[in-house]
């Protein structure tokens, strides 16, 4: 059987090159079928930014008690090895989370490759394309990036805490990262269901030797007749 790997990190700042976890929560997910969440404190071996500690509330002193990034690598790499992992679940996890958490076991020579391969399941990203710019939802990595290096409106949010109150998705105990995987799970799997997959409007008509494909939020695309007659043929 295949999952998706949903995780979280709490972190000494944002820098993906030079922060490092201070705690992780982490599970294997597949559809709507029930999960667990593994919640660990990280030891980062750096000072924590005053203005992550605030927020997310995690010590140093708390920090250090937990695992160190070696035994956190392993353990990841031995999940992954024995178990079919296709995509990687989390709210703005490309940008965030896997470089930040591969850059951190890099530094202590362990080169997660498997982890910065997995395709993405953004519910952040599936939100924006939905009701921001009103595009077919990301499927690809690429998908995932461009979406999120558009131009966004001003006051456009897309955090986990936005999400949570559009879908109704109860949020407690934020900047916890098992509370935060908990809450992005359950609002992956009430997005994947029919009712929130928002269905495009879009019209086709032939125009001398193309045909025209309009959809609505996403653009206007023209095929050569001639040039599908021939794939098709092929």
């Amino acid at each position: 059987m295949s999952y998706l790997f949903a995780f979280d990190l709490e972190t000494t700042g944002i820098s993906v090159s030079s922060d490092r976890p201070m705690q992780i929560a982490y599970s294997l997910v597949r559809g709507d079928e029930p999960y667990q969440i593994v919640k660990k404190y990280v030891n980062p071996d750096r000072p924590c930014n005053p203005i992550a500690q605030k927020v997310h509330g995690i010590t140093e002193e708390l920090a250090k008690s937990g695992i160190t990034l070696q035994q956190l690598g392993e353990e990841l790499m031995y999940i992954f090895d024995r178990n079919e992992i296709v995509g990687a679940l989390g709210v703005n996890v490309l940008k965030f989370d896997i470089p930040l958490l591969y850059n951190s076991l890099l530094s202590v020579g362990i080169d997660f490759r498997q982890l910065i391969e997995l395709e993405i399941e953004d519910p952040s990203s599936w939100y924006l394309a939905d009701h921001v710019f009103k595009l077919p939802r990301p499927r690809t990595r690429e998908d995932h990036r461009r979406i999120h290096e558009r131009f966004k409106p001003k006051g456009t949010r897309s955090n986990l805490s936005h999400l949570c109150e559009v879908y109704n998705i109860s949020l407690e105990g934020a900047h916890d990262a098992g509370a935060d995987l908990d809450a992005t799970i359950k609002l992956w799997q009430k997005l994947r269901k029919p009712e929130f997959s928002p269905k495009l409007a879009y019209t086709m008509e032939r125009i001398g030797e193309n045909l025209v494909v309009d959809v609505s939020g996403a653009g206007r695309l023209e095929l050569s007749i001639d040039k599908i007659r021939a794939e098709i043929d092929h």
